[in-house]
């Protein structure tokens, strides 16, 4: 029999639940509170890994809802507001204030870090910190 991997489809819901990506419905994930989120510094990161990453996460049944970004590039903003369908700011104070969130990603430029992540602790959210590797 095959083995199960941690970040793969497991054997079970391959061959006994027919759902070979793991997308079929589940109830104990489902049932969860739903996170809600924003990141800060929408750029080039957080379109081609993080999103993309929530989204996944989503058609597993994962409660979580990408519910607002900031970028000061507007055409950028709205493009992310089509794909995602949530908001978008300018201002990521502003967006602080006004949203109702559980957490925030910081993805912006390293240099912006430190002011974003205590901006975000200000306003008493978790905050998740995407760093650059380079």
């Amino acid at each position: 029999m095959l083995k199960d991997k941690p970040t793969h489809t497991s054997t079970k819901e391959i061959f006994d639940c027919s759902d070979i990506y793991g997308v079929s419905f589940d109830k104990k994930r489902a049932c969860r509170k739903k996170v809600r989120l924003a990141i800060i510094g929408a750029g080039g990161i957080a379109q081609s890994k993080y999103l993309p990453a929530i989204m996944r996460l989503r058609t597993m049944w994962e409660p979580v809802e990408v519910v607002a970004v900031s970028r000061r590039d507007e055409r950028q903003g709205k493009k992310i507001v089509k794909l995602y369908g949530c908001r978008w700011y300018a201002n990521s104070e502003k967006m602080l204030r006004e949203e109702d969130l559980d957490g925030v990603l910081v993805t912006g430029p390293d240099e912006l870090h430190a002011e974003h992540v205590m901006m975000s602790l200000d306003a008493n959210l978790h905050v998740l910190v995407g760093v650059t590797v380079t």
